[in-house]
């Protein structure tokens, strides 16, 4: 019983040591040589208190990041080398305390070593990945304040986004080339403001919006040359504002809608070219 309070204050030495936080104002890597660096100048560094910046085309892999736990600010990845396909290195991030914002990279196919993020302080922004097939690796993720992805060329899946069940701001899907379905969101109930649905080309259904019952503010459904049906909106109850579908050429039904009860000021549906009902 005499060695208990000892061993215990051992452990919180030991916890103490393990959990130094540093750069409280941020740190910008922009060399694959810093970020090897890091763990030799700073070894009992796991929380950065501020934001991390990685910025670089000399950058080829993140593992020198790999005793990081936790992001205080926003974490940004941006502009890499055309080698660095994965993010290999920060498996054991947490949690961000604000946004996860990735965008530029030229070889980055999926978002898997962040399959342990369970904490997001802000939004997510997807933008400018050539490469990028899916957002596998976010499924710890409940609730988030807004999502953006956007011109991702060969994003085919929103998988990853699975447990997310409400978008406290905006959401915005434009510009994905070879997305065919919303399959991803499938847990989506709300989202409190805006949402829009824009130039998709190859969106040709609404699959995986099945449990969205309510949009706060305005949702729009514009351009997507290949959407032919909408019906995978049929729990959407009540749009806050205003519900604009524009000109999704192979729309051909309204089917999906039976269940909208309550548009605060008004529905506008124009320019459907092949819509008979």
């Amino acid at each position: 019983m005499k060695r208990l309070p000892f061993l215990l204050f051992l452990a919180m030495i030991c916890t103490t040591v393990l959990s130094q936080s540093c750069f409280p104002e941020g740190v910008y890597f922009t060399s694959q040589q810093q970020i090897d660096d890091f763990p030799v100048n700073y070894p009992d560094c796991n929380r950065i208190e501020g934001y991390v910046r990685i910025e670089g085309d000399d950058i080829t892999n993140l593992r020198g990041l790999s005793q990081l736990t936790s992001i205080g600010g926003s974490l940004w990845i941006y502009r890499t080398h055309p080698s660095l396909n994965n993010l290999s290195g920060l498996e054991n991030i947490q949690s961000i305390g604000m946004a996860l914002r990735i965008y530029n990279t030229a070889s980055l196919t999926n978002l898997a070593e962040l399959a342990n993020l369970q904490t997001l302080g802000s939004g997510i922004i997807i933008r400018d990945n050539a490469a990028l097939v899916s957002l596998i690796g976010l499924e710890n993720l409940t609730s988030i304040y807004d999502l953006n992805i956007r011109d991702n060329a060969a994003l085919v899946s929103l998988k990853g986004l699975e447990n997310i069940l409400k978008i406290r701001s905006t959401c915005v899907i434009k510009d994905n080339g070879s997305l065919k379905s919303l399959e991803g969101l499938n847990s989506l109930e709300a989202i409190v403001q805006y949402f829009s649905l824009t130039s998709n080309s190859s969106l040709n259904s609404l699959d995986g919006l099945e449990n969205l019952e309510r949009v706060g503010f305005e949702f729009y459904i514009l351009e997507n040359d290949a959407l032919s049906s909408i019906e995978g909106l049929k729990s959407l109850g009540s749009v806050g504002w205003w519900l604009t579908i524009h000109g999704n050429d192979a729309l051909v039904s309204l089917q999906g809608l039976e269940n909208l009860v309550s548009v605060g000021s008004g529905l506008s549906i124009s320019y459907n070219t092949s819509l008979i009902s």
